[in-house]
């Protein structure tokens, strides 16, 4: 054999391995692709709560509300009245001046307040309203006088 003989029959040798390798590439992805398409579809996952923007703010070392906060309560009541088996999720928070114990006595206070008058005002069905306190907190607003604060969220979204 001349030695270009030999060396297309190397070249030849070469660009099969290749193209072996190629192919064996491609059918990997082809598995791969074939895999992901029979993948079942993802579940969709309901949305525990949802947060309803009306919040109402308090002074510091409060927990009654004033009167520029009721049109909050207000807005909370029609949505209540509107949605009939929504069951709602009152948080009270405190900003972080004073004690612990106080602070958490003062975020339960506030949700409370927020309930007695959806309850007693607007005639919202207790058991349709819970409330929890969350003490003290810096983290869901910038301004710290606004982290007095309750918030609500409808549980049955």
């Amino acid at each position: 054999m001349s030695s270009s003989a030999t060396r297309l029959r190397s070249e030849a040798d070469a660009a099969k391995a290749d193209a072996a390798a190629k192919n064996a590439k491609i059918a990997e992805l082809q598995k791969a692709l074939n895999d992901c398409m029979n993948k079942p579809a993802a579940a969709v996952v309901k949305q525990e709560k949802a947060n309803l923007q009306p919040s109402v703010i308090f002074k510091q070392g409060k927990s009654v509300v004033e009167r520029s906060q009721e049109a909050n309560l207000e807005l909370i009541a029609k949505y209540m009245q509107n949605n009939k088996d929504a069951k709602i999720k009152i948080s009270g928070y405190a900003s972080p001046e004073g004690s612990k114990e106080l602070n958490q006595k003062l975020s339960e206070k506030r949700a409370e307040a927020c309930k007695t008058i959806l309850v007693k005002k607007y005639k919202i069905a207790a058991d349709r309203l819970q409330t929890e306190g969350l003490g003290a907190t810096d983290k869901l607003f910038d301004e710290v006088e606004f982290n007095r604060v309750a918030l609500f969220n409808d549980v049955t979204k």
